[in-house]
């Protein structure tokens, strides 16, 4: 067997090691970092001014709006208390028409029930709620028989009082002169 021996230098076969495509270096990663953090911020206070401004277009939009239930609250305010006036008036008017026959009932029947002219009325005079009657009679019965007239017709008379009978003598007749008060 024979064995060689290459004494002879030769050059070394130098494997190259295949080259990083990207070589990143700490100050690229860092500057690459801040570009990002940079524009998420920037984003970020964009954003935030973006929806402070449809903020506050939404509050002068509800402060108008507000503005305008604010008046209208005040019409209606106005309204109703127009209603409420209105009211009071009809309420008066219903009363007067109510009441507006009740003096001319009360002197119809003050003076229907004067029968056979035993009773003379001299002077009727009439007061919200109340009358006052005066008058002659040939008797005190008669003036008495007129009351209970005027008293059976509850429909229309609350009350009757007698205040006053007089007798007084006029020429040859012997007349009662009298003085009542009804309710009605």
């Amino acid at each position: 067997m024979i064995i060689k021996f290459n004494l002879l230098p030769h050059e070394e076969k130098v494997v190259e090691s295949p080259k990083k495509a990207i070589s990143i270096s700490f100050a690229h990663f860092y500057i690459f970092v801040l570009i990002i953090l940079l524009t998420f911020i920037i984003g970020a206070v964009i954003n935030f001014e973006l929806n402070l401004r449809k903020l506050e277009k939404e509050k002068k939009e509800k402060e108008e709006l507000l503005n305008k239930y604010k008046n209208i609250a005040l019409k209606v305010k106005k309204l109703e208390e127009e209603k409420e006036d209105i009211k009071k008036r009809i309420n008066a008017i219903i009363e007067l028409k109510k009441n507006q026959g009740q003096r001319l009932r009360v002197l119809y029947y003050t003076l229907s029930e004067v029968k056979g002219n035993k009773v003379l009325i001299n002077s009727l005079k009439t007061e919200p709620g109340k009358g006052y009657i005066k008058g002659y009679a040939l008797s005190l019965e008669d003036v008495a028989n007129y009351l209970k007239n005027l008293e059976a017709n509850k429909q229309v008379f609350k009350n009757v009082e007698l205040k006053s009978a007089v007798t007084k003598q006029l020429a040859e007749y012997s007349l009662v002169e009298f003085e009542s008060e009804v309710q009605f």
